[in-house]
């Protein structure tokens, strides 16, 4: 299976009791969609193969959603997997509209300010205070290294051009300054 043809939908957090259920930190915006995907696919390392899997279980518990696969058996079997990436096929998400877009379009797009000037480019994209749901949070890298953490509310993005590969933000107020001071 070619990675090109995969999608990041989720990531293995942590075990959750002993009979082979586990946390996900959450990259699709419901939780049921691992009910109507017919196969994820496990990737336990970048560059590594990922295999097939199916969900036989989910569930949310306290804000978090919780997964069970067909081959993984037990909290050890889970722990052999922490961290790994959960993938799905392309033509089994569900349909898109224009307005939708995967994380990993958004990796690498350059920023920029309502000025045109660019801040940086998108390096990672969170989900809130680490429970798999909340506010999407873009980390994006500056052309001078530093580290911008921001809130990507619809009322800060102003617009995503995936064609040309950037995003257009008006951050809140005091943001840049907060990460940047001077250089802001």
């Amino acid at each position: 299976m070619s990675g090109q043809a995969l999608v990041l939908v989720g990531k293995v957090i942590k075990p959750h009791g002993l009979a082979g259920e586990f946390s996900v930190k959450v990259h699709v915006d419901s939780p049921d969609f691992f009910a109507h995907v017919p196969r994820l696919y496990l990737r336990g390392a970048p560059g590594e193969r990922p295999r097939p899997v199916a969900v036989t279980s989910w569930r949310m518990h306290n804000a978090r959603l919780l997964l069970r696969l067909d081959q993984i058996q037990g909290r050890d079997e889970v722990e052999q997997v922490r961290g790994a990436e959960l993938l799905a096929r392309r033509e089994d998400l569900p349909d898109r509209s224009d307005e939708d877009i995967f994380i990993q379009e958004l990796i690498g797009m350059r920023v920029l300010l309502p000025s045109g000037e660019v801040l940086g480019r998108i390096e990672n994209v969170n989900f809130g205070a680490g429970t798999g749901v909340g506010q999407e949070i873009w980390s994006i890298r500056t052309g001078s290294r530093r580290e911008v953490l921001f809130p990507a509310h619809q009322d800060f993005v102003l617009d995503v051009d995936l064609a040309a590969a950037t995003v257009r933000i008006d951050p809140p107020p005091g943001l840049l300054e907060l990460y940047l001071g001077e250089e802001g």
